[in-house]
């Protein structure tokens, strides 16, 4: 059965659902649409990971422009001023703002894809997003079936989810490229603001001092370089 478009995040994210729709008899086309990545040589990073990948295990693989400047539109201004991690206090609400930013993004991301699967033919569709405990999952489960009814499409859903230590094991084992942040400028800042604070409380804990995380207050957001094509492969 051929007529499943897998949205791909990544080259990692995608090894293990690919593997196991095609375990399922299908045999599902890869598609790369993320215009969340950032910079554009990331974007193109992560691409050129995944047509390597595609290409060792003969998978079929369609991609989309990078779309930059219509993420920065539709969600680079959502969820409120940026950064909001200023302290150990706020993690929660710099995750409110995760998800509405997130959400907004999964539901362009799905939309293209329930769009491409109607331009080519597929009948259903699915994400390996659903694959990362990182990911709002209930959040890209519901983008994901309102884009496919919107299209008149079907979607495949698995929670690939309890397979995602598996995964990290043996995408480390085969060396692709694995990335240390989302996508998008905002997932790169919070990211490294998170392991920072979350390094500082392990060792205030040992050292038996109070606990101060780095602060974000001088922190700019900048959209880096989206516009220039890098050619890595």
């Amino acid at each position: 059965m051929s007529t499943l478009l897998l949205h791909s995040c990544c080259a990692p994210c995608t090894l293990l659902p690919l593997e196991l729709l095609r375990q399922a008899n299908w045999q599902p086309t890869v598609f790369f649409y993320n215009p969340n990545i950032q910079p554009r040589q990331e974007h193109d990073r992560r691409l050129c990971a995944l047509k390597s990948y595609c290409q060792q295990v003969g998978g079929e693989l369609l991609v989309n422009s990078a779309d930059a400047e219509l993420w920065i539109e539709m969600v680079g201004n959502r969820g409120g001023p940026f950064p909001l991690i200023v302290g150990d206090a706020d993690f929660d609400l710099n995750r409110q703002a995760r998800l509405e930013r997130c959400t907004a993004c999964y539901q362009l991301r799905m939309q293209r894809t329930s769009e491409m699967a109607r331009e080519q033919g597929f009948a259903y569709i699915s994400s390996t997003l659903l694959l990362s405990p990182y990911q709002f999952h209930e959040h890209v489960q519901l983008q994901l079936a309102d884009a496919a009814v919107a299209a008149g499409k079907e979607v495949y859903y698995t929670d690939w989810r309890p397979r995602f230590s598996e995964a990290n094991r043996r995408t480390r084992a085969l060396g692709l490229y694995r990335q240390n942040y989302c996508g998008c400028a905002y997932s790169q800042t919070e990211a490294n603001l998170e392991r920072a604070a979350r390094k500082a409380q392990r060792q205030n804990r040992r050292a038996g001092t109070s606990t101060h995380s780095p602060s974000a207050d001088s922190q700019t957001l900048t959209f880096l370089d989206d516009h220039a094509e890098s050619k890595l492969c």
